[in-house]
């Protein structure tokens, strides 16, 4: 008898070392995870602008489309808090996804837009990004309307703190500002 208790003594100690090593080790692994759990992208409680002044045109098949500042904000606007490749432009950004306003267009399979600046800088963003990540069409930095001096009125943001490809610098082409013209391709 006295063994048998000795044994399940052992058993006992054994099970609950092995437990909280699971534990340890889940703790580690949500440590490891904090950068993906840290993404939240929350709806903005911002009232959308009632801004009427076009700020960008959508171009489909040749055809264009001119958008406000109002209709774009009125997609639904999401809130999103990250680095950027530039400190000064780190905060909390506001805008809408990048693929809720191509579904506006019917366009979100499209396999990738054509984004031009008002400088007519140009780049392209694949589909594959607005399907992976948060792309925001960001309209306000920490709740203050976009400005050409603080790079907008629109603005292409990515969850940079993620890390990874989102860290390497030949991304920073993708991060287009003072944008005019997003063309369907």
């Amino acid at each position: 008898m006295k063994n048998l208790k000795k044994f399940n003594s052992k058993t006992i100690q054994t099970l609950l070392v092995f437990i909280l090593t699971i534990l340890f080790f889940s703790i580690l692994q949500g440590c490891k995870k904090t950068k993906v759990e840290m993404l939240i992208l929350k709806n903005a409680t911002l009232a959308p602008s009632h801004d009427q002044t076009i700020v960008l045109t959508a171009i489909i098949k040749g055809k264009k489309k001119d958008y406000s500042l109002a209709q774009i904000e009125s997609i639904g606007m999401k809130t999103l808090k990250t680095n950027t490749y530039w400190p000064e432009d780190d905060g909390v950004y506001e805008g809408i996804l990048l693929k809720d306003f191509l579904k506006t267009l019917n366009s979100e399979k499209a396999d990738s837009i054509k984004l031009t600046a008002l400088d007519n800088y140009s780049c392209e963003i694949l589909k594959k990004d607005w399907d992976t990540w948060p792309v925001i069409i960001a309209t306000r930095r920490n709740g203050t309307p976009l400005s050409l001096r603080t790079k907008g009125p629109l603005r292409i943001i990515y969850p940079k703190f993620l890390g990874g490809k989102l860290d390497e610098k030949d991304r920073t082409i993708q991060w287009i500002w003072a944008i005019k013209s997003i063309e369907i391709k």
